[in-house]
């Protein structure tokens, strides 16, 4: 970084990956990266400026504030609870998992979806659905805090992360990461809803979000492949249940204190090493600002 190196941000990102998803460990990693670029700097080098120090300081924070792709088991025998909304991406004239609404291609809700993703005979929400989702665009029942639950596809020629590498939600854009991959995610096993039944696993990302005009806007850059789609108030018992803190990187509080304490490390790290005056009252660019998706 500080030797401007060609691709230094995918190295960067390479680095903060490996905190696994762990929003504390990615901060303590920008500290370390900062403190490192502070002494090598001192030595000059060609990425010494304010510009490299920023551009290093969004990418952690969209890092520490990225959704984490995680596996979850989802029961057949699973049913939404009272206030949830649930959405079953599949073929035309399939029965749709219990107490989920039926998405198909063709749906005015939707854009893309015309490829129809299958692992087999369909017996459970996440046997099929639907890829080369670009948008879905829906009616919440009203304003408020909700927590989203997308469901990925599994079948043939689909990716591990079937989200892409960035998600839009209502206007906020959101990095997609690889987590950790440890299991443990189970919707339905647990809930007073279920009664036993099949589980298959697949993709999850959960990301929570405030609805200001009764609608849902989630849009998907890359295009992405889903067998569900969960939409449940922040408030309550969540279908993940009361682990749900190890799935979700995208709280809204949790991501402004990481950023704040990146923005820190990131003032921290550069001002020693820049002659005269502090760097930010000098410099002719504002000064360093973490500009993240949130």
């Amino acid at each position: 970084m500080s030797a401007g190196s060609p691709g230094w941000q995918q190295g960067l990102r390479d680095y903060l990956d490996k905190a696994g998803g762990d929003s504390g460990a990615v901060v303590d990693r920008a500290r370390d990266i900062f403190r490192a670029y502070n002494q090598n700097c001192t030595k000059g080098g060609m990425g010494c400026t304010g510009d490299a120090a920023r551009e290093a300081a969004q990418v952690a924070a969209s890092t520490a504030c990225s959704a984490q792709v995680m596996p979850v088991a989802f029961s057949d025998s699973y049913i939404p609870r009272r206030g949830t909304l649930g959405y079953d991406f599949q073929s035309v004239g399939a029965s749709p998992a219990r107490g989920f609404r039926p998405v198909v291609a063709g749906d005015p809700r939707l854009e893309g979806g015309d490829l129809l993703v299958s692992d087999g005979a369909k017996g459970n929400l996440a046997d099929d659905g639907l890829g080369n989702v670009k948008r879905f665009r829906f009616e919440t029942p009203e304003n408020g805090d909700y927590r989203l639950i997308l469901l990925g596809a599994k079948g043939p020629g689909v990716n591990a992360n079937p989200f892409g590498k960035q998600i839009v939600v209502n206007g906020r854009a959101i990095d997609v990461m690889s987590g950790s991959g440890a299991g443990g995610a189970v919707i339905g096993k647990g809930s007073d809803r279920v009664r036993g039944g099949k589980t298959v696993e697949v993709p999850m990302l959960v990301v929570d979000t405030t609805v200001s005009s009764r609608e849902l806007d989630v849009q998907f850059l890359n295009g992405a492949a889903l067998s569900g789609f969960l939409l449940e108030p922040q408030t309550g018992i969540s279908a993940l249940g009361l682990n749900l803190a190890n799935y979700n990187n995208t709280n809204p509080e949790q991501c402004s204190a990481a950023e704040d304490q990146i923005q820190q490390a990131a003032n921290d790290g550069v001002p020693s090493w820049r002659p005269g005056p502090p760097v930010f009252v000098t410099d002719p660019q504002p000064p360093l600002r973490v500009i993240s998706a949130n």
